[in-house]
């Protein structure tokens, strides 16, 4: 779904507008990467989009700390969830920076010394958190104080539904660390729902690049991941280098955004609800 048409993604009514701003990449660009969608052509729209690339190239060359590549992140995100949501009143998703939240260790992955010894659990932390906001949203009938909806141990994270983890690295960051930390965060949200649920998504950001992660777990408990896109496909472009690797990047976010509100929340609010009946059949005084 996120690969498909990935590369048609520069609004064509801005066209102009990209060539004049971006001559370079303008000049290589075929006229099958732009896009007739309006969604992404709005003047407010490219005046955005070209101020995340003057910060991000600022970040690059300057070799600027991972907190100054978490501000680009977070813009575009913002900028994602303001053309995903557009006017719809019912639109209910948040960005949360989590860095400093804990998971809680009944969920975290564990692994053993080498010498045999004792189990150690994996205790690490991602960045953001996009997650349903249960004061606007219709969220399932269940009751926080009662059943965590989330791995997150914190007062507030632990009453959101997380539907998507972000792990930023500086220009030198290590991509294994980030992608090591991003699986930790999807195996917690694995274990915290057990069993079958949809895919839980994540994202890495290393300077400009931007990688997707899908973790999944079947019927016998394995967790599996799949590593980002094939260099084949456009959408492994997606990043903030450039207006035409920007436009990749708010299309791919856009589509999965609509993918959370129309398939991933529905599934994990069904969850809550099933595990809050079961927590009400242990504890009947709560019926």
């Amino acid at each position: 779904m996120l690969v498909q048409d990935s590369g048609c993604a520069i609004p064509a009514s801005v066209r102009s507008l990209f060539q004049a701003h971006d001559p370079r990449v303008a000049r290589q660009t075929s006229d099958s990467a732009f896009t007739s969608d309006t969604q992404l052509g709005t003047e407010a729209v490219w005046a955005q989009v070209q101020n995340i690339k003057r910060r991000a190239n600022k970040c690059f060359r300057r070799h600027m700390d991972e907190h100054a590549w978490c501000d680009i992140v977070q813009l575009v995100l913002q900028l994602a969830l303001r053309i995903a949501g557009g006017s719809d009143p019912n639109f209910n998703l948040e960005i949360n920076k989590v860095q400093s939240r804990a998971v809680d260790s009944a969920f975290l992955p564990q692994i053993r010394k080498h010498d045999g010894g004792v189990l150690r659990h994996v205790d690490k932390r991602t960045d953001f958190a996009i997650g349903v906001d249960t004061v606007t949203s219709l969220h399932a009938d269940a009751d926080p104080d009662q059943l965590f909806f989330s791995p997150m141990t914190d007062a507030y994270t632990s009453t959101i539904s997380p539907v998507c983890g972000l792990e930023v690295k500086r220009l030198d960051g290590s991509e294994e660390e980030a992608q090591l930390q991003l699986m930790v965060w999807q195996s917690a949200m694995l274990a915290h729902l057990d069993l079958l649920l949809p895919p839980v998504v994540a994202r890495t950001v290393t300077n400009h690049s931007w990688k997707f992660y899908v973790a999944w777990k079947q019927l016998d408990g394995a967790v599996h991941v799949m590593r980002s896109f094939a260099q084949t496909t456009a959408a492994s472009s997606a990043g903030t280098e450039n207006t035409a690797s920007i436009s990749i990047l708010l299309k791919l976010w856009t589509k999965l955004i609509s993918w959370f509100e129309t398939d991933y929340s529905p599934a994990y609010q069904a969850l809550l609800r099933q595990a809050d009946q079961a927590q009400k059949a242990i504890d009947p005084l709560e019926l």
